[in-house]
Order: structure tokens, then C-alpha cells, then sequence
């Protein structure tokens, strides 16, 4: 599987024209309730699509352009999956932390006169049980969520986000990349907690000190025509009380609005800085999905790639195993007949000794009887031996092709237009025999 999902998805964003204020433009929306979300999903959704089928392409230029007529539609099967799946974490979650919070009292109902019951340690332990469980429960909630809407954005579907089977097989399958891609996910918005919390800070800080400089004296005049009121009496002192106070409020509201303004200006880039990080999930999640080679999906369930190749090589393993072994030949044994005439063949003369006068005539040798050649038993060939019938193995199939209505749609095909198409769709009927237009001249 690919790596790098962050890095990438970082470059695709910086490298697209004009992508931070695109971002501003979805951080606007976001302020609108269901709408504004539904736009964004569909946005940064399609373009996820794109990379997980291998399309190489920047942000979208318009974020209302609706290119392939599904902005909307994909959008909304985005957010109410990660709406469904936010309710399932939010009410385990809650359950299992009510469990903790019951243990917790029940633990320390168990402390008496300053003293630990045994019983406070067992209800202790369960409620950390139940506090780990509750994170792990809802850890996996976001894969299976992520995971889900990557699928959905695929088939331009709505039940692919929650196939749990097939989600948890991609998770297995790769599960370091999607923890990485939450862990940094994490990171970053850790980031850009921190300098949004520094960001408000200054603002606070700067808005009472350019306050106290301001609107000081204002204040200092007001609390004294407040004394002078209490003094002399309300309506026969100088009536210095209300001039004072007004004199306050001119001094502190111009500083009390800017303040609020800054506020709301660190509000709305830390919601550019949310976007920026839905954004990175997407397009990582879009890398992550490509590694499952989308081109070869088939209906929504139908086995994954990798899923085929597995059951292909189990098949072909089995099959391997069944087939007979076949055993080794022994060598054939040389004929009995060439090797009682290799013994019957005479010797080779001795050579003389050397005390033995050459004129000594030599004894003739004894004529040597021709080997007689034995009789050729004609021997009965031998009954073969019965087969074993060899048990029918099926040689291991092809999984079967997908149905093509179900396979999703490539950005490509998706983004052609039907009317682009100038050959006709070409008749299944076969007692209608096809037209020939020269003949019909």
C-alpha cells in the first residue's frame, strides 16, 4: 500500500491555484446550517473521487460548479453518514462513561469513617475499564466513518458507508495508513488549537489594556460623581453621575467593539483552519482508496481485488494439493542373456614365463564350446495394475464478473455528457436484422 498520504494530499492543496481563499469561500458556508456542510462534503468529496481513481487534478475552480451533476447528492450522502455514525459514538460513548461515572460514585460510596472499603477498588478499576473503552469504541467509530464515506463517495451511494464487513476487511487490510492518517489529522488540529488559543488570548489581553488606557479616567470621573450623588443626595448634587457615566461608555464602547471584531475574526480562521483539515482528510483518504485499485471494483458486494487474488491463489493451492503424485521410474535391468555371454567369453593368454625357452612348442588350446545361447522363456506380460480413480478437481475458477450497473463510475464517464455519444446504441434484438444503408439506396 501507498504511504505518504499527508504529504501528498499537503502538496495537491498548495500546488491547486488560489486554494486558500477556496477555503475562506467553505469556511463561509459553514456558518450556514446542513446547507453550507453539504456543499463542502460535495466539494472536497468529488475531488477525493478523482484521486482515488488515479485523476490527477487541483481544487476545482468553482465550488457551485457541479460538473458531473452531483455535488449535491454526494454532499448529502456524506454528511448524514458522519451524522449517523456521530449519534452511534455519541450514545455508546455516553453509555459506557454513565457505566464509569456509576463506578466512580459507587467507589466512593465505599470509603467509610476515612477509611478504603475493598469493595472501592473493584468499582475504581471498572470504571477505567469503562473510560478506555469508551475512547477505543469511539477511535473506531471514526475509522469506520471515514472508511464509510470514502465508499460512499465511490458508488455515489449511500448504504456503501455502512457495509461494516467490507469497511473492517479495508481497515485490516491497511490499517497503518488510516492511523496515520488520523494521527495526523490530530496534529494538525492540535496546531491550530494552540495558536487559536494564543490568537484569542492576545485579543483579550490587548482589548482590557487599551481599555483601561482609554476609558481610565472616564471611569475614575464616574465613581466620582457616584460619591458625590451618595454625599449630597440624589437630584441636589451636580448630577456629575450621568455625564461621567457617559463619558465611559463613549470611551469603552469603540475599544469593547473591536475586541468582539477581533474575536470574530480569530473565530472564522479557526474555521479556515477546520476546513483546511477536512480538506487533508479527504484528499488522504482519496490516496488511501486508490491503493485498493478502485478500476477493478466490481457492485458494491462484490470482493474487493485483493479479496479475489486471495481466494484465486487458495484455489490454485488446492487444487495443487489433490493432483496425484506421480512416483519415479526404476531403471531397467540389462537383459540376463548379454550378461551370460559377457562371463562365457575367453580369457586372454598368460604371458609367457620368463624361464621358458622360446623353441618350446605351446600346448593348443582347448576348443572352447560355443556358449550356448539359452532358450527365451517367453514370460507372460503383467495384468496392469488397476488406476485409482483420480478424484475430480475442478480447476480453480474465475471469480464472477461484477455486474456492470453496480460498478462505480469513473470521474471520466461520469463527467461526459449522453449527448456527446454519436453512434446509436446498437439493437439486441436478434430477429430484427441491422440496416444497411447502402442497400437501402
Amino acid at each position: 500500500m501507498q504511504q505518504g498520504y499527508y504529504s501528498r494530499a499537503w502538496n495537491d492543496i498548495k500546488n491547486s491555484p488560489g486554494w486558500f481563499g477556496k477555503l475562506c469561500l467553505l469556511a463561509l458556508l459553514d456558518f450556514i446550517p446542513i446547507f453550507g456542510p453539504i456543499v463542502a462534503y460535495g466539494y472536497l468529496g468529488g475531488w477525493a473521487r478523482d484521486i482515488a481513481w488515479g485523476v490527477k487534478s487541483p481544487l476545482p475552480a468553482r465550488i457551485f460548479g457541479n460538473e458531473d451533476g452531483k455535488l449535491y447528492r454526494r454532499g448529502w450522502f456524506v454528511f448524514a453518514a458522519l451524522f449517523i455514525y456521530a449519534a452511534i459514538a455519541w450514545a455508546l460513548t455516553s453509555l459506557l462513561m454513565g457505566f464509569a461515572g456509576a463506578a466512580a460514585g459507587g467507589a466512593a460510596g465505599a470509603y467509610g469513617n476515612g477509611r478504603m472499603a475493598p469493595a472501592s477498588a473493584g468499582f475504581d478499576a471498572l470504571g477505567f475499564v469503562m473510560g478506555v473503552l469508551a475512547f477505543v469504541v469511539a477511535i473506531a467509530i471514526v475509522f469506520f466513518a471515514l472508511a464509510g464515506t470514502a465508499r460512499s463517495v465511490i458508488y455515489d451511494r449511500f448504504s456503501p458507508a455502512f457495509q461494516i464487513s467490507t469497511l473492517w476487511k479495508m481497515i485490516k487490510h491497511d490499517a497503518s495508513g488510516i492511523v496515520r492518517i488520523l494521527l495526523m489529522a490530530l496534529v494538525v488540529g492540535l496546531i491550530i488549537g494552540i495558536a487559536v488559543s494564543c490568537a484569542i488570548f492576545v485579543v483579550i489581553f490587548l482589548s482590557i489594556f487599551i481599555g483601561i488606557f482609554t476609558g481610565g479616567p472616564a471611569f475614575m470621573n464616574m465613581m466620582s460623581g457616584s460619591y458625590d450623588d451618595l454625599a449630597y443626595g440624589y437630584g441636589y448634587g451636580y448630577g456629575s453621575s450621568d455625564a461621567a457615566f457617559l463619558s465611559f461608555l463613549q470611551s469603552i464602547l469603540p475599544v469593547l467593539g473591536l475586541g468582539i471584531l477581533l474575536l470574530a475574526a480569530v473565530c472564522y480562521l479557526a474555521v479556515v483552519g477546520q476546513m483546511f483539515i477536512t480538506a487533508l482528510v479527504f484528499r488522504a483518504m482519496g490516496y488511501w482508496t486508490q491503493g485498493f485499485e478502485v478500476a477493478k471494483w466490481g457492485g458494491q458486494d462484490a470482493p474487493l481485488p485483493f479479496e479475489a487474488e486471495q481466494a484465486r491463489a487458495q484455489a490454485a493451492a488446492a487444487w495443487q494439493a489433490q493432483q496425484p503424485v506421480q512416483q519415479p521410474q526404476q531403471p531397467v535391468n540389462a537383459p540376463a542373456a548379454q550378461q551370460t555371454a559377457a562371463q562365457q567369453q575367453p580369457a586372454a593368454p598368460a604371458p609367457e614365463a620368463a624361464g621358458q625357452p622360446a623353441s618350446q612348442p605351446q600346448q593348443p588350446a582347448a576348443p572352447v564350446p560355443a556358449p550356448v545361447q539359452p532358450t527365451p522363456v517367453q514370460s507372460q506380460p503383467a495384468a496392469p495394475a488397476p488406476e485409482s480413480p483420480a478424484p475430480a478437481v475442478e480447476a480453480p475458477q474465475q471469480p464472477a464478473a461484477p455486474v456492470a450497473p453496480e460498478a462505480p463510475a469513473s470521474p471520466a464517464d461520469s463527467a461526459k455528457p449522453a449527448a456527446d455519444d454519436p453512434a446509436p446504441a446498437a439493437s439486441n434484438d436478434p430477429a430484427k436484422p441491422a440496416s444497411d444503408d447502402g442497400a437501402s439506396k
